[in-house]
């Protein structure tokens, strides 16, 4: 009452989201329009308009599992899957509005800030370009990167570079890239009259260069620009935001080292959300080429200290996790209810088989169906988000096991022995579809 007498007000804590199932997309797009970039950094809250879920935490990790599940959906045609590497990368004949990438952007700047593993399969080029000095991401790039993303085209390319006949009549090809785009190929000139220039032995390391640079940089240039720019949102700050927060995860993950970036997690700034995307609007706008922190200078947002606080393996271990699965500190990271105890049968037959049993590949199968990601938080196994639940679903039946993936919950009946067990988690891993969310 007295801050209410005295004319100020209590700040929201959180970022509420209210968004439907069925138009989740739309409804996320539309609602973080008006968010200014302080608020990216709140703890998010998400409700589901028509139940009645509190969101404890598992709300919000379905809601970044389901969105990131349906902007990689093929239907949306914003990214191709490469299944050889098992890597996405940007359509670059995608009809998708590029607000649609900047909202995938900015969902892997949120979850920074709220903790969250996405299940994300980007190549680590993508990561260098988040953090190049540039609002489109322009890194110089070798047929090295290309090996990476796209293994039979750089396979076809060096071909040509080692070729020691004539380039020119056995590959008749020409200054040209090209691309599938619904069942139309489409051609781009690598350079001006392209079309018409022939690549020969002593021109096709040109030919090469100009390749790889179009289809890292050129050809995904204005969706990658949207992209950055909606990750990089929630690392602006304000000139009214000076005190670092306490809870800071990138503080909390990097120490000392990100202590002077810390300012970039709390606070609330003095633009209004017109300004912002005005902002946003200037940006993408800005000429290819030019620095996104000298463009930013003249305004009143500044971009933090995060372009050059990390490293692109850095970038990548914090919003998609680590690959180093250590499941003795997962064992000791678990709780036991409904009936089961650590000294449980059934308990002890679970942790041989997942730590004797299983190779490893196995056990990122068997982390994806408890927890929806195959890989461990940056802090690993041990981390309190990492905790599993496993609880007992009932006397002994022929029913699968199952899991709550946005709690790390595994629920399965009291089998009667260790090689019943065995036998129905191998199903239930091998028929575990999307998320596993029951």
């Amino acid at each position: 009452m007295n801050q209410m007498m005295q004319g100020h007000r209590r700040a929201n804590p959180y970022l509420v989201l209210k968004v439907k199932r069925d138009n989740l997309v739309q409804d996320t797009l539309h609602r973080l329009a008006s968010v200014r970039p302080a608020e990216f950094r709140k703890k998010l809250k998400v409700v589901f308009e028509g139940e009645a879920g509190v969101d404890e935490g598992g709300v919000k990790k379905e809601f970044f599992q389901l969105l990131v599940e349906q902007l990689y959906d093929p239907n949306y045609a914003m990214f191709h899957y490469n299944s050889t590497n098992k890597t996405y990368w940007f359509n670059p004949g995608s009809f998708e509005s590029n607000l649609q990438y900047e909202l995938f952007g900015a969902l892997l700047g949120m979850a920074i800030y709220n903790s969250v593993i996405l299940d994300i399969r980007f190549p680590t080029i993508v990561y260098d370009k988040l953090l190049a000095d540039d609002v489109a991401g322009y890194v110089p790039c070798s047929i090295d990167n290309l090996v990476d993303v796209q293994p039979d085209m750089a396979k076809s390319l060096l071909g040509m570079l080692e070729f020691e006949g004539n380039v020119e009549e056995v590959y008749c090809r020409n200054f040209v890239a090209s691309y599938e785009n619904f069942g139309a190929v489409v051609e781009v000139p690598l350079k001006e009259g392209g079309e018409t220039i022939p690549v020969t032995n002593a021109n096709c390391g040109e030919f090469v260069e100009l390749y790889v640079d179009w289809f890292f940089n050129r050809s995904i240039e204005d969706k990658f620009a949207s992209f950055k720019r909606g990750f990089l949102r929630s690392m602006e700050i304000e000139e009214e935001e000076t005190s670092p927060s306490a809870s800071d995860p990138l503080s909390m993950l990097l120490g000392g080292r990100a202590s002077s970036a810390g300012q970039a997690s709390s606070g609330t700034g003095g633009e209004t959300a017109q300004e912002a995307d005005g902002q946003s609007q200037e940006s993408a706008s800005s000429p290819p080429g030019a620095g996104y922190l000298q463009r930013q200078q003249n305004t009143k947002r500044q971009t933090t200290m995060f372009l050059e606080l990390f490293r692109p393996a850095e970038l990548e271990l914090l919003i998609c996790g680590s690959q180093v699965l250590d499941f003795e500190a997962y064992k000791s990271n678990t709780d036991y209810t409904d009936g089961f105890e650590a000294s449980s049968e059934q308990c002890k037959w679970f942790w041989e088989i997942a730590m004797q049993s299983f190779d490893d590949d196995q056990r990122r199968e068997l982390l994806t169906f408890v927890s929806g990601s195959d890989r461990a938080p940056p802090k690993g196994l041990a981390a309190p988000e990492a905790r599993l639940t496993i609880s007992r679903q009932g006397p002994d039946s022929e029913s699968l096991p199952t899991a709550h993936t946005c709690f790390n919950h595994l629920l399965m009946p009291e089998y009667s022995s260790k090689e019943k067990l065995e036998a129905k988690l191998r199903l239930a891993l091998k028929f575990n579809q999307g998320f596993g969310i029951i």
